[in-house]
């Protein structure tokens, strides 16, 4: 009972001095005492380390420690008792279960009401590894800790490349011989895999056609064009004195014209000119014929003879196959006929035939004279057309059926009762005439007054008696 007490008094005191001092507790226990890692401990697992103790982990019961005293300084300035090292069979906290196996998506805790260790899920995305080497960036998902298959790529496309779990690392397998693959370099084309994994291919040829570049080839950027100068050929049948400029070959276009107008001119880029026959108009240089077209053999045949007929009976009319026709006039008063019934005494004048215009006037007032080259003169009656008789003393002349008539004759009135009046129509004038007619010479005194020397003379005079006394 009293050892039992001791022991006690001894873990007590134990446990003070770990409290009091500077090293940090490893949470291990050394025969029922904590170690509180003075001078040079190095704790790693769980069991025992303080000092050089030879032994890790828990005790295994009777195992004294190799050392008694710590190295460096004692715990709680003492010296281990001696005793042999107690096993921890529980936990006080989550430290105490730094080496408890779990899961790779687990992280040990203390449950500190059973005083057991135990495994909690880590946090969903936690970094973890799922054991396979041929996995990589592992997190956990849902309580499973997986990654992502490591890529296995050697930059060979001639190559098979994955991951080897033995040997732990990629594995390049060649490819079937003449697969299509990619080199690399553009100054290759058709490239395949050989046999032994390289990737081939044959020359690529840079010619681009044209003359007026110098082709080249750069691995990098391919097959490459530079302006070149000189003269060429474009390939243009219908371009001649070709040269390059720019890069580009251009030459002057063919002159295809013949200056013949019985071909059709034109251009075939590979023949070049080409002048077809046509049956156009054309002109055979001949100025005495017309209507000249053109023949199937391309040349120009000769129309119709032109006719040089001016129709001038005062002109000699004649055909020059240079000039065309001439016209050459007759001698002047030589007699003619111009055709026209309009006229009378034709004769030639300055090459041209003329006459007197025929007189068509009939004197009637009453018709339309005209005349016509062909029916010679007409005198159509018109009664729209206005007329004098040539009597001065009628009136309302008009046309009527060729004819020009009166509606009445003109009133010659003095207002004289002791005049007669009427028309002469000699002198076209109104003339009176004295009368000895009755008349009233405005005496009422007077009566039976009668005309004399145009005027109204007085009568008797009137006897103004009534008888009556």
């Amino acid at each position: 009972m009293k050892r039992q007490m001791i022991h006690v008094a001894i873990v007590m005191m134990s446990v003070l001095v770990a409290a009091c001092g500077s090293d940090t507790p490893n949470q291990n226990i050394n025969g029922g005492l904590q170690d509180t890692n003075l001078g040079v401990d190095t704790s790693s697992t769980f069991g025992d380390t303080v000092g050089v103790d030879s032994v890790t982990g828990t005790d295994g019961g009777g195992t004294t420690d190799a050392t008694a005293t710590d190295a460096g300084a004692t715990d709680a300035g003492a010296t281990d008792a001696g005793t042999a090292d107690v096993p921890k069979t529980g936990c006080e906290r989550d430290s105490d279960c730094a080496t408890h196996t779990v899961g790779a998506c687990e992280k040990p805790v203390c449950d500190v009401a059973a005083k057991s260790c135990k495994g909690a899920p880590l946090d969903e995305g936690s970094s973890c590894d799922d054991g396979d080497v041929c996995t990589e960036s592992d997190i956990c998902k849902g309580g499973t800790c997986a990654g992502s298959a490591v890529v296995c790529n050697d930059g060979n496309p001639c190559t098979t490349d994955v991951c080897d779990a033995t040997s732990k690392s990629c594995k390049s397998t060649p490819i079937a011989a003449g697969d299509a693959c990619d080199d690399g370099n553009k100054c290759t084309e058709k490239d395949a895999c050989d046999s032994a994994g390289t990737c081939k291919g044959a020359a690529l040829v840079c010619d681009d056609g044209d003359p007026c570049t110098t082709d080249t080839c750069d691995a990098g950027a391919g097959c490459l064009t530079n302006p070149a100068s000189g003269p060429c050929d474009d390939g243009d049948a219908c371009t001649t004195d070709d040269t390059c400029a720019d890069g580009k070959c251009a030459g002057q276009a063919a002159a295809c014209d013949d200056g013949n107008p019985c071909t059709t001119d034109s251009c075939d880029k590979a023949k070049g000119c080409v002048n077809a026959a046509n049956k156009g108009a054309c002109d055979d240089g001949n100025a005495c014929t017309e209507k000249d077209t053109c023949g199937d053999d391309g040349k120009c045949a000769g129309g119709a003879d032109k006719k040089c007929d001016d129709g001038s009976a005062c002109t000699d009319d004649s055909c020059d196959p240079k000039t065309g026709c001439v016209v050459k006039a007759k001698k002047d008063g030589e007699q003619c006929d111009d055709g026209s019934k309009c006229t009378n005494g034709d004769a030639c004048k300055a090459g041209k035939c003329a006459g007197s215009a025929v007189d068509c006037n009939d004197k009637n007032p009453c018709t339309n004279d005209v005349c016509a080259p062909k029916a010679g003169c007409t005198n159509t009656a018109d009664d729209k057309l206005t007329c004098d008789d040539g009597d001065a003393c009628t009136t309302g002349d008009s046309c009527k059926a060729g004819k020009c008539i009166t509606t009445g004759g003109v009133t010659c009135d003095d207002k004289n009762p002791c005049t007669d009046d009427k028309c002469d129509p000699k002198t076209k004038k109104c003339g009176a005439k004295p009368n000895t007619a009755s008349c009233d010479d405005g005496n009422p005194c007077t009566e039976n007054d009668k005309c004399a020397s145009s005027k109204c003379g007085a009568g008797k005079a009137i006897v103004c008696d009534d008888k009556n006394p």
